[in-house]
């Protein structure tokens, strides 16, 4: 294999995916290539696992596949395996992996749970293409422009499958799979319901059983009609970001009381933009309800008192609206101070406060890589909220709700859990990071390491339970995306630099042995074996790997 995209064809896409069957490669293979795969572990946990550095890999193996506390099954990918090692997994049953062995071992390849692949020859041993159908595979490649948009498209198809289990699996019924497989072709539908069956074990009913005509969606009526009121809406909310954010918020308080949600289309429901001009063509044709106008001036969600200089925007918005403002009972003022500024963003696109969340435009449903990482960006910014919350004293029962919403949505769009519920919260024991080997997992396209990861971080520690002590190297300040943020980070204490002209490994290794506390860190720590003892590193060392937005812990 030149490069990990040699691994980008049809049959590794039936083999790991559809099939869910494993895969043995030899002889050796480039770890950087090897992870091309990684494309096809939808619905797993990727794990690499180096074996020479493993004293007993098939007990480890046998006890994680049965101990695992992820919500989702672990791939591994193991490497560097002997002709031994390979027979000793090739007999481990409920395994889920990927191994490259550095011999020739053709012989091995027995039965069909495991096949085999000679890169050398690029040959399968035990694979029968002739029998299968890659007609779908072959497609969902070649429709691809890139490896993103192909992970896009494998990702729904696993989306797809968690829903038609639930309407199976909890609900006994299939009248509802058609409408769940209404986005594929239907010469399609019964590789994804195979699919489905061999993920979850259970029993799907075939496609020739389905009938596609049997459910009916409700018809939310053409949008061809609309006129654009997108104007209106940016007059409403860029002027002043406390009249702004409160519209947005009876925008969506009217929607709840007023509008039947069988006819919005989904954008409608969650974008402030979409909704209000849902709101202009077919509820308020003639203009803003005086009703809704007189609420929205009242402040009650935020309980915000208007200033003199928020009346003036006010008469700023109503005048570029064309609202009749004798009409309108403006609520009393309090009057401005040096210490109460009224706060204005020139354009809520462009803003970048945490408090602007509701403001930011939500991406098209028909882009789903860029709509899932505005809901990750939202989820983010509701934390940053919380935290600041949390330290004005916020009620724990508010706040639990809030962590309930925000893990039910993280559970609906299969995103790694990022905060954790504040009733369920216990701090075990210190896990000292090696910040700047963790960081090396995802780098902007410069390649410096991104400062916003070291949160993500910090959360992934948390919603483990335990107390993060982050530890860098002197020189990371040079290497990061954002010097002014990391500096903030160092000051507050979340980052602790190691000495100068001094890596953060040794004194990693040297706190989580005083602590007597685990570290996390990617690094094998070779160098380190004989001062701290080999079996100490192993037993102690967690892992991390960055995958679809989130860092995962192991």
């Amino acid at each position: 294999m030149d490069s990990g995209e040699d691994f980008i064809t049809p049959e590794f896409l039936n083999i790991l995916f559809f099939q869910q069957k494993n895969l043995v490669i030899f002889p050796y293979v480039d770890l950087k290539h090897l992870h091309a795969l990684e494309i096809y572990t939808a619905g797993h946990t990727p794990i690499d696992l180096e074996s020479t550095v493993l004293h007993d890999l098939r007990n480890i193996l046998e006890f994680e596949s049965s101990n695992s506390y992820s919500q989702s099954p672990t791939f591994y990918f193991i490497y560097n395996l002997d002709r031994d090692k390979v027979k000793e997994i090739l007999a481990i049953d409920n395994i889920r992996c990927v191994l490259n062995s550095n011999e020739i071992i053709p012989e091995l390849a027995k039965g069909s749970e495991f096949i085999f692949y000679n890169k050398k020859n690029n040959q399968f041993l035990n694979y029968l293409e002739h029998n299968s159908n890659l007609a779908f595979e072959q497609h969902l490649i070649s429709s691809s422009q890139n490896i993103t948009i192909l992970q896009d498209k494998i990702q729904s198809i696993k989306n797809v499958a968690s829903q038609i289990f639930t309407e199976v699996n909890q609900n006994s019924s299939s009248s509802r799979l058609p409408e769940l497989l209404k986005g594929f072709e239907k010469k399609y539908w019964q590789k994804i319901l195979d699919f489905t069956s061999r993920y979850f074990g259970v029993n799907i009913p075939p496609a020739s059983q389905l009938k596609s005509d049997s459910y009916e969606p409700p018809s939310i009526g053409s949008r061809k009609d609309f006129k654009d009121f997108s104007n209106e809406y940016e007059i409403i909310v860029s002027l002043n970001k406390r009249i702004g954010k409160e519209f947005i918020q009876q925008l969506h308080e009217f929607r709840s009381k007023r509008v039947n949600p069988e006819y919005l289309e989904l954008e409608e429901l969650f974008s402030p933009l979409k909704l209000y001009n849902y709101l202009r063509n077919r509820h308020w044709k003639e203009g803003i309800p005086q009703k809704f106008i007189d609420k929205w001036l009242q402040m009650n969600i935020s309980q915000y008192t208007l200033t003199d200089s928020d009346m003036d925007d006010l008469e700023t918005i109503f005048t570029k609206l064309g609202i009749r403002q004798d009409t309108t009972s403006l609520p009393t003022s309090k009057p401005l101070t040096a210490n109460s500024e009224p706060e204005r963003v020139t354009n809520p696109l462009e803003s970048t406060s945490s408090d602007q969340i509701l403001v930011d435009e939500m991406p098209s449903l028909q882009n789903w890589a860029q709509f899932k990482k505005w809901i990750i960006s939202q989820i983010g910014n509701i934390g940053k909220i919380i935290d600041r919350l949390l330290s004005q004293g916020i009620k724990k029962e508010f706040l639990t709700t809030l962590y309930n919403d925000i893990s039910n949505l993280e559970q609906l769009l299969a995103i790694k859990p990022q905060l954790e519920k504040v009733q369920e919260k216990k701090i075990k024991d210190y896990l000292i990071i090696d910040i700047t080997n963790i960081l090396n997992e995802d780098k902007d396209v410069n390649g410096k390491l991104k400062v916003e990861n070291i949160l993500k971080v910090r959360d992934a520690v948390l919603s483990l339970g335990y107390t993060p002590g982050m530890i860098a190297d002197a020189s990371m300040r040079h290497y990061v995306d954002n010097p002014m943020h990391y500096k903030k980070l160092i000051k507050k204490g979340v980052v602790k630099d190691a000495p100068t002209g001094k890596e953060a490994d040794e004194f990693v290794l040297a706190i989580a042995k005083k602590e007597n506390c685990k570290f996390l860190s990617n690094d094998m720590y070779n160098d380190y074996k004989k001062e701290f003892g080999q079996e100490w590193v192993f037993q102690n060392r967690l892992t991390c790997k960055f995958f679809n937005g989130s860092f995962i812990i192991r």
